[in-house]
C-alpha cells in the first residue's frame, strides 16, 4: 500500500485509521536511546501547542510553516474535510470561526517510526459569538499525523471528533491507543 492508501485510511477512520498504519506495516522507531525519543516527544508536543496557539491569534503565516503541503483536516462533528488552503483562506479572510481559547489535556505523543508521529489528546475549544448565535464552547478528540519533511516536522492529516464528556473514558481511549501504536 502506498503512502497516500496509509495516510487517507488514517484520515477517514481515525484512531482505528491510526492503528492500521502501524498494522500496515509501519515499523516502530528504533528504541536505542530512550533519552532522545523523550526529547523528540517533548519537541512535538511544543510544535502541537504551537499550532493551536497560531489558531487563537490567527496567524495563517504560522499555520502555513507548520501544515504540509497536503494536509488535511476531517472535522466529523461539522462534517466537512478541509484541506491546508481551506483552512488558510478562510482564516485570513475572517471565515474561520474565531478560537477565543484554545486548551489541550491529556496529550499522547507516540512515535510509529523515525519520520511520523501521532499526536492524539482532548481540545477544549471556546469560539466566540458570530452573525447572531452565540459563544460556543465545546471538546474535541484530536488525532493528528505529524511527518518529518526535509525542513522539519508537519502536521499531514488531523481527525476531529465530538471528546467523551467522561475523562476518565477518554483516559481508558488515550491509553488503548497508546497499547495499539506500541507505547505502555
Amino acid at each position: 500500500m502506498g503512502g497516500k492508501t496509509v495516510r487517507a485510511w488514517s484520515l477517514r477512520n481515525g484512531i482505528a485509521g491510526a492503528a492500521m498504519l502501524v498494522l500496515l506495516g509501519t515499523s516502530a522507531p528504533a528504541q536505542t536511546n530512550p533519552g532522545a525519543t523523550r526529547q523528540l516527544q517533548e519537541h512535538l508536543e511544543m510544535l502541537d501547542a504551537k499550532l493551536e496557539a497560531s489558531i487563537v491569534a490567527r496567524d495563517a503565516d504560522a499555520l502555513d510553516a507548520l501544515y504540509a503541503d497536503d494536509f488535511e483536516r476531517v472535522h466529523a462533528g461539522a462534517r466537512r474535510v478541509d484541506t491546508r488552503s481551506d483552512i488558510l483562506y478562510r482564516m485570513r479572510n475572517g471565515t474561520l470561526p474565531v478560537s477565543v481559547s484554545r486548551k489541550q489535556h491529556g496529550v499522547v505523543v507516540r512515535l510509529v517510526s523515525a519520520d511520523v508521529a501521532l499526536v492524539s489528546g482532548i481540545t477544549e475549544v471556546v469560539n466566540a459569538p458570530a452573525k447572531g448565535r452565540p459563544s460556543t464552547r465545546d471538546r474535541f478528540h484530536v488525532l493528528r499525523v505529524y511527518v518529518l519533511a526535509a525542513d522539519g516536522w508537519r502536521v499531514t492529516s488531523q481527525h476531529v471528533t465530538w471528546a467523551i464528556a467522561d475523562d476518565a473514558a477518554m483516559s481508558d481511549v488515550s491509553h488503548r491507543l497508546a497499547e495499539i501504536v506500541g507505547g505502555a
